[in-house]
Parts: structure tokens; C-alpha cells; sequence
């Protein structure tokens, strides 16, 4: 797998984040942005089928783990009420600031409303639904 503590490399201006669900319902297969993830998410993936798929993708480099810098997981915390948020939520909000903050368009692929909710109202980064209804613009 690779080193999560890396700094990522992005030559696009656009960029997708990927929490659990959209790794499992196989996302990344079907989209030509880059498509990032963090080690918490990566954890979550428990399921044989899911991790074989997950590893092949990560080995043919289709999905990027990094892990946001602390200062965007304190931020994070400190801007929100996290009581509704897990850890692996907070990562994925924090590489979302982290990755808007160098200019990249960022979209997080998710069904967790609380995310979504959190990224439209606080900091104005769009997410997107996998199977559920979710946020309208």
C-alpha cells in the first residue's frame, strides 16, 4: 500500500475525495478525476471483495492515500461541532480544506449527510452523493 504520510502530487485542477461507501461501491472505477482517500477510510474497507478491489486500484494508482497535515484536522475541530463526526470524517473534511486551500476543485464523494452538510454550510466544498439522496445544491 502506499505511504500515507506522503505529500500528494496533483497536476489537475480537480480532485475528488472518497470516503468508505464510494470505495466500496467501486467509484473510483468509473470516474477520470484523481481520486484521493486517507488512511482512516482505507481502514474502514473491510470486506474481501472491496479490498481486492481497493488494492488493484491503489496499485494501478487510481486512488491516492494522504492524510491531511494536522493543523487542517485542528481546524477542523475547532470550526465544527464534532460530537456527529467520527475520526475518519474529520480526515476526510480536513484533506478536503487542505486540497481547496492549493487550489484544487474539490468534490467529496459521500453519503454521509453530516459531511456533506458540514462541506456545503462551513466551507463551500462540494460533495456528492453515491447512493443516497443527499444535500441539493
Amino acid at each position: 500500500m502506499n505511504d500515507s504520510t506522503q505529500e500528494y502530487s496533483h497536476t489537475g485542477r480537480e480532485a475528488l475525495i472518497l470516503d468508505t461507501g464510494a470505495i466500496i461501491t467501486g467509484l473510483p472505477l468509473m470516474t477520470p478525476i484523481k481520486c484521493y482517500t486517507t488512511t482512516k477510510v482505507i481502514e474502514e474497507v473491510k470486506d474481501r471483495e472491496s479490498r481486492e478491489r481497493l488494492e488493484r486500484l491503489l496499485e494501478a494508482g487510481r486512488i491516492e492515500v494522504v492524510d491531511p497535515k494536522p493543523e487542517y484536522i485542528d481546524k477542523v475541530r475547532k470550526n465544527i461541532k464534532t460530537k456527529n463526526l467520527s475520526e475518519t470524517d474529520i480526515t476526510i473534511i480536513a484533506l478536503a480544506l487542505q486540497l481547496k486551500d492549493q487550489n484544487i476543485n474539490i468534490t467529496v464523494a459521500t453519503d454521509d449527510y453530516t459531511i456533506q452538510k458540514t462541506l456545503k454550510t462551513r466551507y463551500r466544498i462540494k460533495a456528492t452523493r453515491i447512493r443516497y439522496k443527499g444535500i441539493t445544491p
